[in-house]
């Protein structure tokens, strides 16, 4: 079975989801203390995704790629945090690409949380078949993003 992993780097909680054909496999929250940096928090980031796949019987092999929702703005093409909102202020100097392929070996993506939870809500959610879709995300900040 080929999957996928969600983060989704929240400004209190980071959260991550095992997802393989459009279900939801598995999910897990840590805490972010984002003003502390994601440097620190990629190894935790990391073994727990090491910890949910073994729990429900997957192989890292099997793994199809990550996808990282990141609370500022994203330079969508180079897979890199631009700017930051006093969250996770370190972002801008890591190569996260570079970490997801010395750890695993497969595609990465990272942009903005609020056009990924967008997209996801038009693509598989609320608003699939819409054409047209405006959303806002609020929790630690406020974030929108519109489909036209």
């Amino acid at each position: 079975m080929r999957y996928h992993i969600g983060i989704d780097l929240g400004g209190t909680i980071i959260k991550i989801g095992v997802v393989s054909n459009g279900k939801v496999l598995a999910t897990s929250r840590i805490d972010a203390d984002s003003q502390g940096g994601l440097a620190r928090k990629l190894p935790l980031i990391g073994d727990e995704i090491d910890r949910m796949i073994a729990s429900i019987g997957l192989s890292a092999c099997d793994m199809a790629g990550i996808a990282l929702a990141f609370p500022g703005i994203v330079d969508f093409r180079n897979r890199r945090a631009a700017s930051t909102n006093a969250k996770y202020d370190d972002a801008p100097g890591l190569d996260i690409e570079s970490w997801v392929r010395d750890r695993y070996g497969v595609p990465f993506v990272m942009d903005n949380d609020a056009r990924m939870a967008m997209i996801g809500e038009w693509k598989n959610g609320a608003g699939r078949g819409a054409a047209n879709m405006v959303m806002m995300t609020i929790g630690t900040g406020i974030g929108t993003g519109a489909v036209v």
